[in-house]
């Protein structure tokens, strides 16, 4: 089971509210003893769908195995206080797992795609069901205490009524220090209640939030002030893996050429360097793995060099590059792991670390064995890499994941990556002694203008790393040099606080093909 997760960004994308609205409608559960409808599916219109997601502050998160929609949640994130910007809550209004899916965290992780790892004030979840209590538990590493919830009972309760489409004035709550809960009117069957609460119930883990009666749900939340759980290795593991996806998705609406991000600010002179160093003709055949916004092709293409391919996995920043071309036939979207473009060429490029953004290495060799496959003999590959040697020697945090793997909790939040693009500040990365993995706790506003931390890594490499791994896959290594971006012409130290990138011009030699 490979389980895909993906916060939506069009929400009224008719296609998702027809299948979660089938997904509702056959495997959320049954109608209760009191219902008129009772031992009947509960079914949900599209129609009712799209009146429940039309608030502003409405996000969706989805699961998907081989594309087939598996699971999705609703999530209301805004400001408790909205004047000043202060205190997010982020509370669930639906969460939906297709039966055959159940008891695979699935649930868990639906919630960790909306909240990473992020410091909300609050996160809640209205639910009859105790595993989805659980869930929200682990998602958010602390554990539900009805005695806060008592204490922040009012703020609470107000952000309901004004954000939530089926609360209002009339609701009837039950808050006290050994029961939250809420008459949502919606009796659904509640006969393995007491089955579940059993299961999730154990000496060390007690369950705090009383009983319920049909109509009625639990009002669950934790809160940012609250000590923290230990997590076990495999569920922090699981959390990196869908943190990783999520913020993919994050990079890929990241604007990457504004007026901070002064590392982009060189394409000309990149250019120059790679039209001298490549030895390119007008008629060279050459493509950019990894393109991004297409900085390197556009320039290229605009000095005149037209039989240029750009490849990247992120429609979105494809979109971008396309922008400012007058034809879009020079960009494809694919995976330069496996992608067969069916055609060589004189020169590849690869730069600004396509390569190492997989903390796999075994992955991120398939990027340099699929650019060999893709030259010509005698075909050149200019490619740039992350500088492991100047980020272990500024480090201030280092830790191993396999012994002390909640210290990943502990990491400093930061915006650099989104704002401006540098991530060398020791202050904000963390390395994993064993792996040499680099972990950063980033800051987003991708999705709902509010601020979503999650924590992205990835791998970096001394030079006599990459210049073996390129060597062992049949390159001749012409030069390899620790750079500054825009200045490649200047060879700098290991440890120069400048030499953040490691370049490499690399030969498939016709002897090694």
């Amino acid at each position: 089971m490979n389980i895909e997760y993906q916060l939506e960004s069009e929400l009224m994308n008719e296609s998702l509210i027809n299948e979660m609205s089938e997904l509702y409608s056959n495997h959320y559960g049954f109608w209760g003893k009191t219902s008129k409808h009772y031992t009947k599916r509960i079914s949900l219109s599209p129609q009712k769908l799209r009146e429940w997601t039309k608030n502003e502050n409405v996000n969706i998160a989805t699961a998907r195995d081989e594309n087939k929609l598996v699971g999705y949640a609703i999530a209301i994130i805004s400001y408790n206080n909205k004047s000043e910007k202060k205190n997010i809550i982020s509370w669930i209004t639906q969460l939906v797992v297709h039966q055959n899916f159940r008891q695979h965290g699935i649930g868990k992780e639906l919630l960790f795609s909306f909240w990473g790892f992020s410091n909300y004030y609050a996160w809640g979840i209205m639910s009859s069901n105790p595993y989805a209590i659980r869930a929200l538990e682990k998602a958010t590493h602390r554990r539900v205490n009805p005695k806060m919830i008592k204490q922040k009972e009012k703020g609470l309760i107000k952000f309901g009524i004004e954000q939530v489409s089926y609360l209002n004035k009339k609701t009837e709550f039950v808050i006290t220090s050994n029961n939250t809960k809420v008459n949502t009117l919606f009796p659904s069957d509640i006969s393995r209640v007491g089955e579940k609460l059993d299961s999730v119930t154990k000496n060390d883990i007690p369950w705090l939030l009383g009983t319920i009666d049909e109509g009625w749900e639990w009002l669950a939340f934790t809160f940012n002030n609250q000590e923290k759980i230990t997590l076990t290795k495999t569920e922090i593991n699981e959390m990196l893996d869908v943190s990783d996806k999520i913020a993919h998705q994050a990079y890929s609406k990241m604007a990457m050429d504004t007026k901070e991000h002064f590392w982009a600010k060189h394409t000309q002179s990149e250019v120059n360097f790679i039209i001298e160093n490549c030895n390119l003709n007008k008629d060279s055949k050459i493509a950019d793995f990894g393109c991004g916004i297409g900085r390197h092709t556009n320039k290229l293409l605009k000095n005149g060099y037209s039989n240029i391919i750009g490849l990247d996995y992120s429609e979105e920043l494809l979109t971008k590059a396309k922008q400012k071309l007058l034809k879009n036939d020079n960009f494809i979207i694919g995976d330069c792991r496996n992608i067969n473009l069916e055609k060589k060429f004189d020169t590849i490029i690869c730069l600004y670390d396509v390569i190492g953004s997989f903390i796999d290495n075994n992955e991120n060799s398939k990027i340099v064995k699929n650019i060999y496959k893709h030259l010509e003999n005698n075909g050149y590959s200019l490619i740039s890499v992350m500088n492991y040697e100047l980020t272990v020697s500024q480090a201030k945090h280092i830790f191993s994941l396999k012994d002390d793997h909640n210290k990943l909790l502990e990491l400093t939040a930061s915006d650099t990556m989104q704002r401006t693009g540098d991530i060398f500040n020791p202050d904000y990365y963390m390395i994993d002694k064993d792996t040499n993995i680099v972990y950063r706790r980033e800051q987003f506003n991708s999705y709902n203008q509010l601020p979503q931390e999650l924590i992205v890594r990835d791998y970096r490499y001394a030079k006599i790393e990459i210049e073996q791994m390129f060597t062992e896959l049949g390159f001749e290594v012409i030069f390899s040099k620790y750079v500054q971006a825009g200045k490649w012409d200047i060879e700098l130290e290991s440890t120069d606080s400048k030499a953040k990138e490691i370049l490499l011009l690399c030969k498939k030699t016709p002897n090694k093909s």
